[in-house]
């Protein structure tokens, strides 16, 4: 018996300790640019810095009422749109940090101690889940080799490898986390009913909504499944408590901000999709389906199914939590969640898939279909881990993906790979009463010229929120001359100072324009909200001074206040 007991603490000890030093490594080499010597910023995203910004805020007196795109303005002051529970669990971290640091912050860097201690934080957790994970599936009563698979499958297998070293100031390895800790702790206080169980649910459904209030959806139908099958209204009733108060604790947070309660924090985006979810885009759209990125998780949701003969209504519960999470997020206005690689919504409920991927494993009983089912497990770790390689240096796009550009950059490494995919077609977040504006540009014609005629939109009404989309045809008069072109777009202000630029290669893939053709092109772009935008100013860019032509070129201006 005690042998058996050493031996279950040493694999814990073992798989916490493997996961942490795998994690760390990677997180420091992989932000290392070995040509330039420079180290990529943990600091990417607007959400990634609304998260960060409790931190400065609470800990250093930072005055958070300045314009950025993760807060918004609320009477004569700003609001952090972002829950605070992300920043509550790097706290211990971002405090360490700051007895080791005496440089002052500018408003939103990290320097290298802050960006080593947020790394050296996100390891601490993604192992500590993984291990939790593993005493979950032990409860459950999977075999060894079932539990050592299963946690290298999700953890190797998924976008969550990305987000626990590229973006670790994400939420997603924090819900992934708190949620782990939370089925863990319901499994256990079930099955011993022992105080300290009871304790640590509370706890940990506190950070789950704390990290982001619409994961209540995790919560409540096993809650449910707690007073239903198992009688115990007790328990229920104080979850929600526990529930309410961490709603309350944000709500003071905003009081404290901006001097209102606030109850709508994304403020413009809702669910538009109610009566049309957008089912088959989440799941298998080479934009950011679900099983496209993380093809593991295919697996994981069959052995969920096909294992529902065993611990029937727990397993049944699962499934119908992810479900109902699955049709929220489908009805979502943005249904791809914004930049990422893979659909990052999910990782927070990963621990449900793993219960999945350990059932399968289990019931593997046939040699042939044995050898198949491991034989793909392996094959799909290894593509989630050269795809987690192309994202990170720009084979992959974060956002605008389609089949064209996948099928155009497959299992492809080389670096005339990077950097080569264009086009961009961004979501509207606009209703049908919202303004609408065409315009008709001239034809361009590049004539060993670099730029075109700058076109201006004036943005008369003042919008706030400006949707573009513009429709041009190409004219290759010969092979590979407008493989470099983009286009830019510029917002200014009244003093005709640009506020902001972005642009995009004009070809979706090379292969647009590597033989001489005529073709068709429709792209939308969300600006990003400015208080002062004047106008709007188009322009074509031909650095390369090649020859090649631009017709029926219009332009759709969307606005709204």
């Amino acid at each position: 018996m005690n042998s058996k007991i050493n031996l279950k603490g040493k694999s814990v000890v073992l798989i916490c300790l493997s996961v942490f030093i795998i994690n760390l490594f990677f997180s420091l080499v992989f932000r290392l640019d070995l040509k330039t010597s420079k180290y990529k910023t943990t600091l990417e995203g607007n959400d990634a810095k609304g998260y960060y910004e409790y931190l400065p805020w609470l800990l250093n007196n930072k005055d958070i009422n300045y314009t950025n795109d993760y807060s918004y303005p609320i009477n004569d002051s700003r609001v952090l749109k972002y829950p605070f529970g992300t920043a509550l669990l790097q706290s211990p971290f971002y405090g360490i940090s700051q007895l080791f640091s005496s440089n002052s912050k500018q408003e939103n860097n990290l320097n290298y101690t802050d960006a080593l201690l947020i790394c050296i934080g996100a390891s601490f957790y993604i192992s500590l889940a993984l291990t939790f994970l593993w005493k979950l599936l032990e409860r459950l009563k999977f075999s060894n080799s079932t539990k050592y698979i299963t946690i290298i499958a999700i953890y190797l297998g998924t976008n969550l490898f990305h987000y626990s070293i590229m973006e670790p100031m994400m939420s997603h390895l924090y819900s992934f986390f708190c949620i782990s800790m939370f089925l863990y702790f319901f499994v256990a206080y079930n099955q011993s009913q022992e105080k300290k169980y009871e304790y640590s649910l509370y706890l940990f459904a506190f950070l789950i909504i704390a990290i982001r209030q619409f994961n209540f959806i995790f919560i409540l139908p096993l809650l449910i499944f707690q007073a239903y099958y198992l009688q115990n209204l007790k328990i229920f009733i104080k979850s929600i408590l526990v529930i309410i108060l961490s709603y309350i604790v944000q709500l003071m947070f905003w009081k404290l901000q901006s001097g209102a309660w606030i109850l709508k924090p994304y403020n413009g985006e809702n669910f538009f999709y109610w009566t049309n979810p957008q089912f088959i885009n989440v799941l298998f759209s080479f934009r950011k389906g679900l099983f496209v990125y993380s093809p593991i998780l295919i697996l994981a949701l069959s052995g969920l199914i096909i294992g529902l003969r065993t611990n029937l209504n727990f397993k049944s519960s699962l499934i119908i939590t992810l479900s109902i999470f699955t049709y929220f997020i489908a009805c979502w206005w943005h249904w791809p969640f914004g930049d990422s690689f893979g659909h990052r919504a999910f990782i927070d409920c990963y621990a449900m898939f793993a219960i999945g991927t350990a059932s399968l494993f289990e019931l593997l009983k046939n040699k042939l279909l044995k050898i198949c089912i491991y034989s793909l497990t392996i094959l799909f770790i290894s593509l989630n881990l050269l795809q987690t390689w192309q994202y990170n240096n720009g084979i992959l796009l974060s956002e605008y993906m389609n089949f064209q550009k996948y099928k155009y950059q497959f299992l492809y490494v080389d670096d005339a790979s990077k950097n080569c995919l264009g086009g961009i077609n961004d979501i509207s977040s606009f209703n049908k009463n919202n303004g609408t504006d065409s315009f008709l540009i001239p034809n361009v014609n590049f004539d060993f010229t670099d730029f075109s005629i700058p076109f201006v939109i004036k943005n008369k009404l003042k919008s706030k929120i400006i949707f573009l989309e513009i429709n041009f045809t190409k004219h290759e008069l010969s092979p590979n001359q407008s493989n470099k072109a983009k286009l830019f777009i510029e917002m200014k202000d009244e003093l005709n100072t640009t506020i902001y630029q972005t642009a995009f290669l004009i070809n979706e893939t090379p292969n647009d324009c590597e033989t001489a053709n005529k073709k068709t092109f429709s792209y939308q772009i969300k600006l990003p909200t400015r208080d002062n935008c004047d106008s709007v100013v188009l322009f074509f860019n031909n650095p390369q001074r090649k020859k090649f032509d631009l017709t029926q070129i219009q332009v759709r201006f969307n606005y709204s206040q």
